[in-house]
């Protein structure tokens, strides 16, 4: 994976449609969003705010790891937006995840990291068993030998009496490299991209409200 990089950059455009990943628009760049915390701060931009950014390129791709506000074009005063967003951030780490209410035996599946809980993947099949999952199936997967990284898309699809509306398939995607994987995993960071594309599809499939803690990266550990 390339080094991360920083810019500023003025938002055009945001969507946030289902089925397609999340981002922002500036000056003919898509920017992805690449984790929960960042979905939630793009969901509190407008066409004209300023944020600086720190993201990576693959295949074409712009991952936003991190994003913060810097001026918007609201008349709240950018500082005290962007702290208001933190507080509401900081509140939400600190209310247990719904799923641990409904599931109490889920906890014995979770993690802590830098204060906030995780669910592990392990856990998240544990549920899929529970729930009743008809198919855990990867539909597309790239590696790249030469610069050691991988991308896996898995489709999750419930049981009919399980699935909500028309709305039977759910779908994943996770990416790995030797640098984002932790310990002995570096070494198999194409199975880590399966299991990382798998959690977020059962995430979805599941209505889990947590991050699974097979999706954090090394550098976000520490």
């Amino acid at each position: 994976m390339a080094d991360r990089l920083k810019k500023t950059i003025t938002v055009e455009a945001t969507s946030f449609t289902e089925g397609k990943k999340p981002g922002i628009a500036s000056e003919n760049t898509w920017y992805n969003a690449n984790n929960d915390e960042t979905i939630q701060r793009m969901k509190t931009l407008s066409a004209g705010d300023v944020v600086d950014i720190e993201y990576w390129v693959n295949k074409g791709y712009h991952n936003v790891e991190k994003l913060d506000l810097k001026s918007s074009k609201d008349t709240e005063p950018s500082d005290l937006k962007s702290n208001a967003t933190e507080e509401k951030i900081a509140d939400k780490k600190n209310e247990e995840p719904r799923i641990l209410k409904e599931n109490p035996e889920l906890k014995q599946y979770t993690i802590d990291i830098q204060g906030k809980k995780f669910i592990k993947a392990d856990g998240l099949m544990h549920l899929a068993h529970k729930v009743g999952v008809a198919e855990i199936k990867i539909t597309h997967q790239e590696v790249n030998w030469e610069a050691e990284c991988a991308r896996t898309i898995v489709t999750v699809k419930l049981l009919p009496e399980k699935s909500l509306g028309n709305e039977r398939y759910f779908t994943g995607s996770g990416s790995a490299t030797p640098q984002n994987c932790s310990g002995m995993v570096k070494k198999h960071f194409v199975e880590m991209s399966e299991t990382r594309a798998v959690s977020r599809a059962l995430r979805k499939a599941l209505n889990v409200d947590m991050v699974s803690a097979e999706e954090i990266t090394k550098e976000e550990e520490k």
